[in-house]
């Protein structure tokens, strides 16, 4: 059976980001796909085929497009050189589309010249190809990181761990959301350096992997960062990539509000999803925020379940629909479908079942989004909940991607020449129940922030507000110099409370340390420290957001 996908396709090998604006590349993944869809594989350079190319190309590749790429006409009459190597192969048909302007919906712009498809071919060692779907065992650190440039002079960088799997190596080892790591086994990370490092903990691993992490700590208020003493050892062993890397219950002024982080979509873990809202509902919740920024993608099925779990009392019955899905002319007549009429296309219906065992009645839907990193599954979920009238808001920091289309992977039944491959042409175009699919510019936020505070930290998931001590006399409270933002929870908590916060509120650039400054800094590090040349980080104005968000947030027990 093949399955509908709703991936995030980043064609490239490594990624890295160097500041702290929306706009910034999240650490992506990809394979062994050419260019990244660049709309010139290669120029006028014609690839040296590897033996088995043309058979692949011709038997496995143009076959599954002829019969399935979502403009299979147009893709027929492109001129196929079976020739080429495998990736471009591929990519020669997709620009002549391109160039055509018949598959539009298949990419986006990326930069001024590049195109990046959403359809891809991967190539795996034999017996390597990913499992999709299902509670697969692999086998790597556990964690997602992301590369931050915080010296241009020095070139020194920082990896920031964005999340980590529950029961993974990095999770025993005390590595949390937050982490900074600035030397792998010794090695200062350099801007020059880091890259030989980066695939070792975004990747899966066969061999036994020890890698000694020594973490940064950085001086927000300063614009400085030391090296710690000490590393944190940590081998690469077996664990399962549950998606729901953390969820919990808030109080917050009286309110009850659900987080739940979810990195995938992957519907071995439903029942995992749904023991996270059941415990909603013992907590009482009132509204629920979906964390999605670092979501791949996956199957839609799971996308369907969450959102039939935030919609809830909005699920009227067992027929409401949460995806439409048009097909290529040809699959559409075979499967008996009227090609002009959306209402008759293919669809997935919302989980009544689940929505009405819980029957939530949220006041509002949260979804953080990520204008590179969120996946189309996502998407799919904000525009079905919007299909059907859910009171639904979206954080970040931009427009989403805007992939309103969706590709049915498929792998080759035997290895070619030593090799498993994974094809993924965009077989789909997705609408709601209203039959709007007008996403293809992606969803504008309602709550604007970016996706990293002045650089970084990060803090772990769910806190928001200073630290504070309470005078044991007069029982005022001191705020501490540490903050616990979380990035976007901030300012969804102020929107649910009814405040008034503005993204500017709480953090600006300042000036440049003196030299003095930076010495001093330093020296009462034990000379240990570097300072952030690019600018000063400060924290923000503190009076009227210390006031407002003191002691506001604690977990329901």
């Amino acid at each position: 059976m093949i399955m509908k996908k709703l991936f995030s396709v980043l064609l490239c090998i490594s990624m890295v980001a160097f500041a702290a604006s929306c706009g910034n590349d999240p650490t992506g993944s990809g394979g062994d796909n050419g260019d990244g869809g660049s709309n010139n594989p290669g120029g006028n350079e014609r690839p040296n085929p590897s033996v088995g190319d043309n058979e692949l190309n011709r038997q496995f590749t143009d076959a599954y497009m002829s019969s399935h790429y979502l403009w299979n006409e147009e893709y027929n009459n492109t001129v196929k050189d079976f020739d080429l190597t495998y990736n471009f192969f591929l990519q020669n048909s997709l620009i002549q589309l391109y160039r055509s302007g018949v598959n539009l919906l298949d990419g986006y712009q990326y930069e001024a010249n590049t195109w990046r498809y959403y359809t891809y071919i991967e190539r795996y060692d034999a017996g390597r190809a990913p499992e999709t779907t299902g509670k697969n065992m692999v086998r790597g650190f556990g964690m997602n990181v992301q590369t931050f440039n915080i010296d241009p002079v020095t070139g020194a960088a920082v990896l920031l761990v964005k999340y980590v799997y529950p029961g993974s190596p990095a999770d025993a080892a005390g590595i949390t959301r937050g982490t900074l790591i600035g030397k792998v086994n010794g090695q200062v990370l350099t801007e020059a350096n880091f890259s030989n490092y980066i695939n070792d903990f975004v990747f899966p691993h066969t061999a036994n992997i020890t890698r000694a992490l020594g973490t940064v700590t950085a001086n927000t208020e300063q614009g400085t960062y030391w090296y710690n003493d000490g590393n944190i050892a940590v081998q690469t062993g077996s664990y399962y990539e549950n998606p729901i890397v953390f969820s919990q219950a808030r109080l917050v002024r009286g309110k009850r509000i659900g987080y739940v982080v979810c990195v995938d979509f992957n519907s071995a873990y439903n029942q995992e999803l749904i023991d996270v809202f059941q415990t909603f509902q013992e907590k009482g919740v009132t509204d629920i925020i979906l964390d999605l920024r670092y979501n791949g993608g996956g199957d839609v099925d799971a996308s369907a379940l969450l959102a039939s779990l935030a919609a809830s009392s909005h699920v009227k019955d067992n027929n409401q629909v949460f995806a439409y899905y048009r097909y290529n002319n040809r699959r559409m007549i075979e499967g008996g479908y009227d090609t002009d009429n959306y209402k008759t296309y293919p669809h997935t219906n919302f989980d009544y079942e689940q929505a009405h065992k819980y029957n939530f009645n949220f006041n509002t839907v949260y979804v953080i989004t990520t204008a590179d990193a969120t996946s189309p599954a996502s998407e799919l979920l904000i525009n079905a909940l919007k299909g059907i009238d859910v009171p639904v808001k979206i954080a970040g920091c931009n427009r989403t991607t805007g992939q309103n289309v969706g590709v049915e992977p498929i792998t080759t039944p035997e290895p070619v020449k030593g090799y498993d491959y994974v094809l993924a042409p965009v077989t789909f175009q997705a609408y709601n129940a209203k039959g709007n699919s007008d996403y293809s510019n992606g969803f504008a936020p309602d709550i604007t922030k970016d996706d990293y505070d002045t650089h970084f930290p990060v803090y772990d998931w769910g806190y928001i507000g200073y630290l504070a001590d309470r005078d044991e006399e007069t029982g005022e409270l001191t705020p501490t110099d540490e903050m616990v933002d979380s990035d976007y929870f901030l300012y969804i908590i102020d929107d649910i409370i009814g405040g008034n916060v503005k993204p500017g509120d709480f953090g600006s650039e300042g000036e440049d340390d003196t030299e003095n400054e930076v010495k001093a800094v330093a020296a009462s590090k034990g000379g240990k420290a570097g300072t952030l040349h690019a600018r000063k980080l400060v924290q923000p104005e503190k009076a009227d957001f210390r006031k407002r968000f003191m002691y506001l947030s604690q977990e329901v027990k």
